[in-house]
């Protein structure tokens, strides 16, 4: 998970979080490479910041990101509202997929990216529901984001390879269980 809170304009949020109830995804319907650059990736983070903030959503409107390239990134505190689900930002923490999902899904990277993006929340948080932003949106003001993401089950995305950072994470999580039980 790379930290892009210093990305954006204000991370804390507008407000503080009320009771999280689950997750919404939902496709940010711009285009980015799978062969996308960190930097490339965070400017793009910034640009979708910018527009945000012009139509007055008070910056980044999801609290995590995830890209073609298999990067995840934290744009917002869990504990602050964002702007992404319409009357509902205080209940939901908002993930998006960079890309455009109306027609087909994310890769298999982009898909692994999401995975740790929803893994982060539930591990701050506890286990969520997962929906797509249309599935989460109250009567009459659905859209057709997530596209594909609606109705999608996470439980069927394949676990993601084991990386060296997993395999270190999972390491020091043992063995701090080790010498808590000692």
């Amino acid at each position: 998970m790379i930290d892009a809170r210093s990305a954006v304009t204000n991370p804390l949020g507008n407000r503080p979080m009320g009771n999280v109830i689950g997750i919404a995804i939902h496709h940010s319907v711009t285009t980015m490479s799978p062969a996308a650059t960190e930097a490339e990736e965070l400017a793009h983070i910034r640009t979708i910041d910018r527009y945000h903030v012009n139509i007055e959503y008070g910056g980044f409107g999801y609290h995590l990101a995830g890209f073609p390239s298999g990067r995840a990134y934290l744009c917002g505190e869990l504990s602050g509202q964002r702007a992404h689900v319409a009357n509902r930002n205080h209940e939901l923490i908002g993930v998006v997929a960079i890309g455009n999902f109306v027609e087909t899904l994310p890769a298999q990277p982009q898909l692994n990216a999401l995975r740790d993006c929803i893994g982060f929340i539930q591990q701050s948080l506890g286990p969520k529901p997962i929906r797509g932003h249309n599935e989460w949106a109250l009567t009459g003001q659905g859209t057709a984001c997530a596209g594909q993401l609606n109705g999608f089950d996470w439980g069927l995305v394949p676990e993601a390879p084991p990386t060296v950072e997993r395999v270190l994470q999972a390491l020091q999580a043992a063995t701090a269980t080790t010498w808590a039980h000692q």
